[in-house]
């Protein structure tokens, strides 16, 4: 009787492992770790990107001296000097796997992260860069339940079906094969009202979800994220996180929405609404004509 136990226990012991390794090769393309390639020299960078998961955080390698003479062209100082790695801040929890891809027509390099709960936050490579801010996006509205990320293309129709072109972006994938694009914003990235011309106000968006206002001395900063995915009339909510006024910074917690309508089809001008939660508009639900800031 012992004997027949211990066999019955020793197939349930096999069983159990195959069915484990099963699994495990069933989820081989999740990553723990990649390398990107940028396919030309953008200001003169030209240097692999590895990101790496380490105990839920995300880490990211490259070569300094390519970053240096990359902010040195567009008028930045390096910001992250003696810091190798740079560790990516801002996740909602545990990162569970990653990639880099371009996001649209040039070589734009996005970290996009996927955690254990299934939601998808990005950061945009140059934008950190330039800015120094390693925050990324919030988790993105609209994906859920992603397992593993990858890169892949997208083409345009017209309204007869012919393609007219397209781009390449990142798709996450769940375990019913559903496909999901994981979108950059896309529309200005700064402007100031028309009443503002002499640069007391400026607004700033980040195609990786992050925006700054910038009014009477003071910087806002947080992040957003759109809420209808309507293309006549988008609407956003936002989170600042921190205001900085002279050297000093402080937290803060301040909710709100508004929208953005771009008027031009060279998005230099749009018609933005303030509608709850800013705390430098004193015009909450009224539409105020911006311009695009040329730096």
């Amino acid at each position: 009787m012992k004997k027949l136990v211990s066999i019955m226990l020793l197939m349930f012991l096999c069983s159990a492992t195959f069915y484990c390794l099963a699994q495990e090769s069933d989820i081989t393309h999740i990553s723990k770790s990649f390398t990107y390639r940028p396919i030309e020299s953008v200001g003169d960078f030209n240097s692999p990107i590895t990101a790496y998961i380490s105990y839920g955080k995300v880490f990211i390698r490259y070569d300094e001296d390519k970053a240096e003479a990359f902010c040195r062209n567009i008028g930045k100082k390096y910001p992250f000097t003696g810091r190798m790695p740079i560790e990516v801040q801002g996740l909602a929890g545990d990162c569970a796997s990653l990639t880099i891809a371009d996001i649209g027509q040039d070589v734009n390099p996005v970290i996009a992260m996927s955690l254990t709960d299934g939601s998808v936050q990005i950061l945009d490579f140059f934008n950190a860069l330039s800015t120094g801010d390693l925050r990324c996006s919030l988790p993105l509205k609209g994906v859920s339940d992603v397992l593993w990320l990858d890169a892949g293309s997208v083409g345009d129709v017209d309204e007869d079906g012919n393609a007219i072109g397209g781009y390449v972006t990142i798709f996450g994938h769940d375990e019913m094969g559903k496909k999901y694009e994981i979108k950059e914003y896309n529309g200005i990235g700064s402007f100031y009202p028309a009443s503002s011309r002499n640069g007391n106000l400026v607004l700033s968006f980040s195609r990786d979800w992050k925006l700054s206002c910038k009014v009477n001395g003071a910087i806002y900063s947080g992040r957003f994220s759109d809420t209808n995915f309507s293309k006549t009339n988008p609407i956003y909510s936002y989170v600042l996180t921190s205001s900085t006024i002279g050297s000093t910074t402080s937290k803060i917690n301040i909710p709100g929405t508004f929208s953005l309508v771009i008027t031009d089809e060279n998005c230099n001008q749009a018609i933005f609404t303030p509608i709850t939660g800013f705390p430098f508009s004193s015009a909450l639900g009224k539409p105020v004509i911006v311009y695009t800031v040329y730096n």
